[in-house]
């Protein structure tokens, strides 16, 4: 079955591009469609090395309207040998929430929203694709405090405001519910990678305030903080979840195509290890050191802690050593060796390809 539903949506996606050639002259009815390949070659220190095709995203987005726009990611990936279908992310982007329901009205606050299934807006890494990370893997605090490996998307809605103000300053808000795929054990984790994934209860409220600010004009200074909490219509506040965070970037261009970057991002969730139990606090930080050197090579550390909690009675800690090699706008080669005194030291290849619009992303 599964076979044929991939077969069915490589066909759609041949049918539709080979439709654009005949009727040009009805282009912007026609979605645009990508798709990104991400292939992990791994040598871990005390295993065989295993060569996978990690994901294979297809993108399609559209125009529907003036300032709405839909955008739906599907990815396959293997799970135990067998290959799976995911609908990772299927949303409505409205830019102005008022002037798409009644146009040019005196008075229009300008606030937008996102109606759909996202990964949610926490932090600065929770809502990207793996296209769009500088390691190959994500750092230890998110992959036990928002989805594991792959993230934590919810189905509902967000609205964002931006505040008037010299600097760039928006304000963003949202109310979701969790796919089934999220669905907790009945201790309140996943067990997706080698950290166990603290998992939240619906509904989940989220904020987020971040903004940017050009300090001179080669260096910019980004700073957010974000807020979740799961349950949040129990009383009882044993079974709520809670996970604030606080994230800083700083980019200091050296000239064209050549900048450094440094951030960091820190979490603090509160949950219970088994339910009935009184809630405790974890934290957890990631650091990073990025250069780029021009166009086609950067390089970069990541070092990440996660602290102790419940039945994990030790701070976890880990260092990523990367570089990349971006052979052209789609298509780049990443080696990283993630070394740790808790977890099995890994050496990795990644090759991560673009075809389509939105493959460009991967610059």
């Amino acid at each position: 079955m599964k076979k044929q539903i991939l077969r069915g949506v490589l066909c759609l996606c041949l049918i539709t591009q080979l439709s654009t050639v005949g009727f040009a002259q009805k282009a912007t009815d026609i979605p645009n469609i990508s798709v990104i390949g991400n292939f992990l070659y791994q040598q871990p220190e005390h295993d065989d090395a295993d060569f996978s095709v990690q994901e294979i995203e297809f993108a399609f987005q559209h125009t529907l309207y003036p300032g709405i726009r839909a955008d739906i990611f599907v990815a396959l990936h293997e799970e135990e040998n067998e290959t799976e279908i995911e609908l990772e992310e299927a949303y409505l982007t409205l830019d102005n929430l008022v002037d798409a329901w009644v146009p040019n009205l005196p008075f229009n606050p300008g606030i937008g929203a996102i109606i759909g299934k996202k990964f949610i807006d926490f932090g600065k890494w929770n809502s990207r694709h793996p296209e769009q990370w500088k390691t190959v893997d994500r750092p230890l605090p998110l992959q036990a405090f928002l989805g594991g490996t792959e993230g934590l998307a919810g189905e509902g809605f967000g609205l964002n405001y931006t505040v008037p103000t010299p600097f760039f300053l928006q304000l963003q808000i949202g109310s979701w519910a969790l796919p089934d795929a999220h669905a907790e054990d009945e201790h309140g984790h996943g067990h997706e990678g080698a950290i166990e994934s603290v998992q939240y209860d619906d509904p989940i409220t989220t904020a987020r305030l971040w903004s940017s600010v050009a300090i001179s004009d080669h260096q910019e200074l980004e700073f957010g903080a974000s807020t979740l909490q799961s349950n949040s219509r129990e009383d009882d506040a044993n079974l709520k979840r809670t996970l604030n965070g606080a994230d800083l970037t700083y980019t200091y261009e050296i000239k064209q195509f050549q900048y450094l970057q440094l951030n960091a991002e820190y979490f603090n969730a509160t949950y219970a290890d088994e339910l009935g139990e009184s809630p405790e606090s974890q934290h957890g930080q990631t650091f990073g050191v990025h250069l780029r050197f021009n166009k086609g090579y950067d390089a970069g550390i990541r070092y990440d802690i996660l602290g102790e909690h419940g039945s994990q009675s030790d701070t976890i800690t880990q260092t990523a050593f990367y570089t990349t090699r971006q052979l052209t706008d789609t298509f780049k080669v990443r080696l990283q060796y993630t070394s740790s005194p808790d977890l099995e030291n890994v050496a990795t290849l990644q090759f991560i390809f673009g075809m389509g619009p939105h493959s460009h992303v991967l610059q």
